[in-house]
């Protein structure tokens, strides 16, 4: 085998293995980055129902307040009727918002688990692809010493 087919194997195999690594590697890298994307996401959802809580409990002074300023009594039928729906509102609200952020948070770890598989398959495919340059590799010098006349890799050329 001569130097430069030699090197030009070598760097065949090199390169299609690396390659490998390098796509495994931006695959974790994404995967690290959509997991933060999630998290960030889960606090995201905190703060809105913080947020939504606070707006509630302040309504539910300023309601009270005006009917108290109106003259109607906070144990009246109506105005309990009214507060009950807005408390039945706010919980809906709630719940939605967290099954909200749940499904997210599930659809973000499927994500950031096929993108790690991804990377993983690069990084097979990149050895299998470095195995079959190297079989082709000899593969297309014994050609090349057969036709040359010349002693191949496993022997005498017949």
């Amino acid at each position: 085998m001569s130097i430069f087919q030699l090197v030009s194997l070598g760097l065949s195999v090199y390169s299609s293995a690396r390659s490998g690594k390098a796509q495994k590697s931006a695959a974790e890298a994404n995967a690290q980055q959509m997991e933060r994307d999630m998290e960030l996401g889960k606090i995201e959802a905190a703060q809105n129902a913080l947020a939504m809580s606070q707006d509630y409990a302040q309504s539910v002074s300023s309601n009270e307040a005006f009917f108290a300023f109106s003259g109607r009594d906070v144990s009246d039928r109506s105005v309990r009727a009214f507060m009950q729906r807005q408390e039945e509102i706010y919980s809906t609200d709630i719940s939605r918002l967290a099954s909200d952020t749940e499904m997210r948070a599930k659809s973000a770890a499927a994500m950031v688990g096929a993108e790690r598989k991804r990377g993983r398959n690069a990084l097979t495919a990149g050895y299998l692809g470095a195995g079959q340059r190297f079989s082709q590799g000899i593969y297309d010098y014994n050609v090349t010493a057969r036709a040359g006349n010349r002693p191949t890799l496993f022997g005498k050329n017949k």
